[in-house]
Parts: C-alpha cells; sequence; structure tokens
C-alpha cells in the first residue's frame, strides 16, 4: 500500500483485502457505486477519496454511516478506510434524544399541573439510557459490516 498518510482525522475502520481485478477498474467501479449513493467522489492516482452524507435514519443504506472513505489499490491487494464520520449524528440522537424529549415532556406536564407524569417520563428515560447505547453499536456494526461488503465486492474481478 501507499507509505502517503490517510487523509482522514481518525480512522475508525480499516480493511485490507487481496486484489482479483485490475486496480483502475477497481477504482471506476468504486467512483460508480459511491458516486450514486450520493458520495462526493475524486480518484488521485491510484487513491479514491469520497466524501459522503450523513445517515439520518436506520432506513437509509448503511455504507452511508462512513462519512469520509479512503480506497489505495495497488497490484496486488485494496486498503479501505473510515473515519465513519456519517454515524456522528445519528448516534448522538440515539444515545440522547428520547432520554432528553421524555425528560422534557414529562417536567413539562409536570409544571403545567398534569398528576403523575413525571413518574413514566423517567422511566421511559432509563429504558432509553440503555437502549440508546445498544443501538448505536448495532449502527456501528452495521455499517462496518456494509464496508467490508463494499470492498469485498470492488476487489473482485
Amino acid at each position: 500500500m501507499p507509505a502517503a498518510p490517510l487523509p482522514l482525522t481518525e480512522t475508525l475502520f480499516d480493511e485490507t483485502q487481496p486484489l482479483d481485478a485490475a486496480p483502475d477498474a477497481v477504482l471506476e467501479r468504486a467512483r460508480i457505486m459511491l458516486g450514486t449513493r450520493g458520495f462526493a467522489v475524486t480518484v488521485q492516482g491510484r487513491r479514491l477519496l469520497a466524501q459522503g452524507p450523513h445517515l439520518l435514519s436506520a432506513s437509509q443504506q448503511p455504507v452511508l454511516g462512513a462519512g469520509r472513505i479512503v480506497l489505495d489499490v495497488d497490484d496486488a491487494e485494496a486498503r479501505l478506510a473510515s473515519d465513519l464520520s456519517g454515524l456522528s449524528r445519528l448516534r448522538w440522537f440515539v444515545m440522547f434524544g428520547p432520554t432528553l424529549i421524555a425528560v422534557a415532556i414529562g417536567g413539562g406536564m409536570t409544571l403545567a399541573g398534569v398528576d403523575g407524569a413525571l413518574r413514566p417520563a423517567l422511566i421511559n428515560a432509563l429504558i432509553w439510557l440503555f437502549l440508546g447505547p445498544a443501538l448505536s453499536v448495532w449502527l456501528r456494526r452495521r455499517t462496518e459490516r456494509a464496508l467490508v461488503t463494499l470492498l469485498h465486492t470492488l476487489r473482485k474481478r
């Protein structure tokens, strides 16, 4: 692989696989595949740089969770790295959003004079304190599996 450093602030995903196809064909397929998914793609020699949109819901394609992607290709292997920055907004929301919303609604209803509104809101918030991080881990693993699948698909003839 090229010795040049990756243009990522923090590499959270890094996978290398042997290459079975021509490097130019791999880069062209990657440019097309990522471009059709909304990524802004730039090819510089044997390196592909892609900046994608953020993942905004779990029903979107999991590869969007990659954010920034770097694909380095040489004659023997392909290396795909990502900072998983596309996950940041959705992960923050599933970890803290429902908890904050439940507490805000329960607190607002209590201030408005509705008796017994705070207890169910706090129970809901407590449940989401455990459910949110579990969903966050699931989203990350789902994105990582999508990136491994993408690399495996690209490296074949």
